[in-house]
C-alpha cells in the first residue's frame, strides 16, 4: 500500500477523534465527575494537611511566617492562601475552590502546550490524564496527595508555575520579546519560594532552554547579556519583596535568611537517613526497585515488539480504514478492561526515568550531531526543556516512581511526556519505518483511556469510604466511615472522636482560653478557631530534626498554655513511633509535670491501644468540670 495513502488515512482517523464540538466538553465532564466523587474528601484531618489551613488563618490574623510559625517550606503558598482568608474569611472550601481554579487553568495550559508541541490528540489525552489520574486522585488511605488539598501546597503550586513558565518559554521561542523573558524570570523567582525540588527542576530546564535559544538566535553578545539581565532582574523581585516584608517583623539577618531557609533543608544528612526518605527515594530496596523498573520497561518493549509484527501484517494485508482502526482499538481495550485486576496500574510509571533519559539522548543527538535546519532545532528545544524538567523532578523518587504519593505532582510532567510518546512519537516512528501507524495508534489510545479510567475508578473506591462528616460550614470535610473502614466489632472512630473533641472544646473552654496540640496536628486549633499560644509548626519527628525541639520547648515553657491536647499519632516511617517515648521526651515530661487530664476521648494516646485524644489543663488552673 502507498505510505502516503496510509499516513493520510491514519491522519483522518486521528482528526475525527478531535472534533472541537466534543473535546472540551469531555474534559469538563471528566473534571466535574472527579470533583463530584471527591468533594470534601481531598484531605486527611490529622496527617500533614492541618498546617496548610492553620498557617494561612494565623497569617491573616497578623502572625508572621518563620517568626510565629515554624515553617520548613517556601512562603509563597501560605501567603497566597492567607490573602484569600483575609478577603473571603477562613475555610477549607475557600482553598479548595481556589485550587480547583488552578486545576482548570493548568488543564488548559497542558492541553495547549501538548497540542502545540505534538498534536491535538496528544493535547487532549495529556489534559485528560491530568484530570483523571493526578488532579483529584486518591490511591492511599491518607488523601493529601492531590492538587485540591495537598499535604503541602508548595509542591503542586510549584509544578503549576513551572508549566506556566514553560508555556511562556514556548512563546518566547516563537517571538523573543523582552517582556516574555521578564515573565519567565518572574515565574522562576516565584518557584524559588515553593519547593526546592521543583525549583531545581524548573531552573535546570529553563536555564538549559534559554542557553540553547540564545545559541540559535542570531543576535549580538551585548543583546544576549541584556536579555540575561532582564531575566535575573525579574527573578529576584519575589525574593526581595518577601525580604522587605520580613524586615519589618524580624531582625534583618533573619529576614534575609527566612525566604530561603527551606532550600538548606535538602542538605540535611539526618533526614536522608530516615526510613521514610529511603523508602520514598527507593534506596531502601535498591535492587528490587531497580529490577521493577526494568521489568516494567521490558514489558513495554515486549508489547511494542509484538505491535511491530501486528502492524506490518495488518497494514500489508488489510490497509488502513476507520473500521479497522476501531476494531484494533476495541481488541486492545477489551482485555485491558476484562483483566483489569491483573494489571498493576499504580506501577506503570516506574520506568519513566529510563524512558526520559533515552528521550533526552535522542534530542541531544538531533540538536548537536544530526543535520537539521535551524527552525527544526528551535521546534525541538521546548520538548527537550519539558523532558528535562520531568526528569529532574523525578530525582527524589528515581528508583520508586509512583503516582500514589509525592508522585501526584512529581510524576505528572513525565507521565505527560509518556502520553506524547505513545500517541505521537512512536506512531511517527512506525510510519517512517513501516508506512503505517494504525496498530500502535489504536493501542496507545486504548491503553491511555483504560489507564485514565482505571485510576479514576481506584480513586472512586477510595473516596467512597469517606462519608463521615467532620467539622461544619466552610470547614466541613469527610473522614472514613466507622463501618466502611472498620467493622461492626471494631468501628473506625477517628472522625467520631475528633468531632467529640471539637464539641467539648467549644462547650468547656472560655473564649479567651487557648490550647496547643501535640504531636503534629493543628486542625483542632483551626476548626475550633483557637490559636496556639506557642510558636507552631509541624511537630512530627522529621520536622523536628530540621528545626530542633528547643524552639518549641522554650516557647511552651514561656507561654504555658491553658490547655494541651494530645492526639494519638504514630510515625514509624520516621523511625520514631510515639511522641514522648521515641522523641520529644523532654517536652512530654514537662507536660506530665505541669498538666492534668480533664477529658479522655477514646483510647489513651501513644498506648498502642487505638485512636484517642486527651485534653489536659494546667494544674494551677485545674478545677473539676
Amino acid at each position: 500500500m502507498n505510505p502516503a495513502t496510509s499516513n493520510s488515512s491514519v491522519t483522518r482517523i486521528r482528526n475525527s477523534l478531535l472534533k472541537i464540538s466534543w473535546q472540551p466538553w469531555l474534559l469538563v465532564a471528566s473534571g466535574v465527575l472527579m470533583a463530584n466523587i471527591s468533594w470534601g474528601k481531598w484531605m486527611d484531618i490529622l496527617v500533614d494537611f492541618s498546617l496548610q489551613v492553620y498557617a494561612p488563618w494565623q497569617l491573616s490574623q497578623g502572625q508572621v511566617l518563620y517568626k510565629d510559625i515554624i515553617y520548613i517550606y517556601g512562603p509563597l503558598s501560605a501567603y497566597i492562601h492567607s490573602f484569600l482568608f483575609m478577603v473571603f474569611g477562613p475555610g477549607i472550601s475557600i482553598l479548595a475552590w481556589f485550587n480547583i481554579g488552578l486545576i482548570i487553568i493548568l488543564t488548559v495550559i497542558i492541553h495547549r502546550l501538548f497540542r502545540d508541541l505534538f498534536d491535538p490528540l496528544t493535547g487532549f489525552l495529556a489534559a485528560l490524564s491530568f484530570i483523571m489520574v493526578f488532579a483529584f486522585g486518591n490511591y492511599l488511605q491518607v488523601s493529601n496527595y492531590n492538587f485540591v488539598c495537598a499535604y503541602e501546597y508548595t509542591l503542586p503550586h510549584g509544578v503549576f508555575l513551572s508549566f506556566v513558565a514553560i508555556h511562556q518559554f514556548v512563546n518566547y521561542l516563537r517571538n523573543p520579546l523582552s517582556r516574555t523573558l521578564f515573565w519567565i524570570g518572574l515565574l522562576s523567582g516565584l518557584i524559588l519560594l515553593t519547593k526546592p525540588e521543583v525549583f531545581l527542576a524548573e531552573i535546570t530546564a529553563i536555564g538549559t532552554g534559554l542557553l540553547l535559544a540564545f545559541q540559535f538566535q542570531e543576535t549580538s553578545l551585548k543583546n544576549k547579556l541584556h536579555k540575561i539581565l532582564i531575566f535575573l532582574s525579574a527573578f529576584f523581585i519575589p525574593s526581595l519583596a518577601f525580604v522587605f516584608y520580613f524586615s519589618f517583623h524580624m531582625p534583618i539577618e533573619q529576614a534575609l535568611e527566612s525566604p530561603f531557609s527551606h532550600l538548606t533543608y535538602i542538605f540535611n544528612s539526618e533526614i536522608k537517613s530516615l526510613p521514610f526518605f529511603k523508602a520514598i527515594t527507593g534506596i531502601d530496596l535498591f535492587w528490587e526497585n531497580l529490577g521493577n523498573m526494568f521489568i516494567v520497561l521490558g514489558s513495554y518493549l515486549l508489547i511494542y515488539t509484538i505491535l511491530i509484527f501486528l502492524n506490518k501484517g495488518i497494514a500489508s494485508r488489510y490497509g488502513n480504514t476507520k473500521a479497522l482502526y476501531w476494531i484494533c482499538f476495541s481488541a486492545f481495550l477489551a482485555p485491558l478492561i476484562i483483566f483489569k485486576g491483573d494489571v498493576f496500574w499504580l506501577d506503570l510509571a516506574r520506568p519513566l526515568p529510563l524512558i526520559l533519559i533515552a528521550y533526552i539522548g535522542i534530542f541531544v543527538y538531533r540538536l548537536f550531531f544530526h543535520s537539521q535546519t535551524l527552525q527544526d532545532k528551535k521546534r525541538q528545544i521546548p520538548i527537550l526543556v519539558l523532558t528535562l524538567f520531568s526528569l529532574v523532578l523525578l530525582l527524589k523518587i528515581f528508583l520508586n516512581v509512583h503516582v500514589q504519593h509525592y508522585g501526584f505532582a512529581l510524576v505528572l510532567p513525565g507521565f505527560l511526556i509518556f502520553v506524547a510518546l505513545l500517541i505521537h512519537e512512536l506512531p511517527l516512528a512506525f510510519k517512517k519505518f513501516q508506512g503505517s501507524a494504525l496498530v500502535p495508534s489504536a493501542f496507545g489510545l486504548a491503553f491511555l483511556l483504560a489507564h485514565a479510567g482505571m485510576m479514576g475508578w481506584i480513586s472512586f473506591n477510595m473516596y467512597q469510604m469517606k462519608d463521615f462528616p467532620v467539622g461544619k460550614g466552610r470547614d466541613r470535610v469527610y473522614d472514613f466511615s466507622p463501618y466502611r473502614m472498620g467493622t461492626p466489632a471494631e468501628p473506625y472512630l477517628r472522625g467520631v472522636l475528633f468531632n467529640y473533641a471539637l464539641e467539648w472544646i467549644d462547650k468547656n473552654l472560655d473564649p479567651e482560653e487557648e490550647f496547643v496540640t501535640f504531636p503534629a496536628d493543628t486542625m483542632l486549633n483551626y476548626m475550633s478557631r483557637r490559636r496556639s499560644p506557642i510558636i507552631t509548626g509541624l511537630f512530627n519527628p522529621g520536622a523536628l530534626l530540621l528545626t530542633g525541639e528547643s524552639p518549641i520547648f522554650n516557647s511552651l515553657k514561656e507561654n504555658s498554655p491553658d490547655y494541651i491536647v494530645l492526639i494519638d499519632q504514630e510515625f514509624p516511617h520516621f523511625g520514631r513511633r510515639f511522641f514522648g517515648r521515641d522523641y520529644a521526651q523532654a517536652i512530654f515530661k514537662w507536660i506530665v509535670q505541669n498538666y492534668k487530664v480533664v477529658q479522655q476521648i477514646g483510647a489513651r494516646p501513644f498506648s498502642n491501644q487505638g485512636f484517642g485524644i486527651q485534653i489536659l489543663k494546667r494544674k494551677s488552673l485545674h478545677s473539676d468540670q
